[in-house]
């Protein structure tokens, strides 16, 4: 099922050159007030969509740690996995990239030292088995590269 969310209402690299700071300012919280108010209307329509992206969030979350892995606690559905050091985490966010998974790799001086990541971000459009096929690829790039 396809839900359709409001589009950014202006290309902000288009503005003319004449248009001072003030004007785009105006023009920016007018039209991010209007999207905001649509996004909200969407949501209401298809309440769904939020428990869906709670327990999408959730699985994901449990599923790793269950196999060894350690994501940051929280009910977000950006889910940062702590990996250690910065060349395991874009190493490891490259190889899931070869299993068919996006995910960014963090590392020093983005995050602390010692804390390099990998985020993965959860959709409410995410079914079971997208969940089960990335949790099964992050598994076996951990095993590969000796994390879990």
């Amino acid at each position: 099922m396809a839900y359709e969310l409001p589009a950014l209402p202006y290309d902000y690299n288009a503005l003319e050159p004449h248009i001072d700071e003030q004007t785009m300012r105006i023009h920016h919280d007018k039209h991010h007030a209007a999207y905001v108010t649509n996004l909200n209307a969407a949501l209401e329509k298809h309440p769904e969509l939020v428990e869906n992206l709670r327990q999408n969030s959730r699985y994901f979350r449990e599923q790793l740690l269950a196999s060894g892995f350690k994501p940051l606690p929280g009910e977000t559905p950006i889910i940062p996995v702590i990996l250690g050091e910065t060349a395991r985490a874009i190493d490891m966010s490259r190889q899931l990239l070869e299993e068919g998974v996006f995910v960014t790799g963090f590392g020093y001086p983005v995050v602390p030292q010692g804390q390099a990541r990998i985020r993965c971000q959860i959709s409410a459009a995410h079914t079971r088995a997208d969940l089960d096929q990335a949790l099964e690829a992050i598994r076996k790039v951990g095993r590969r590269l000796a994390i879990v």
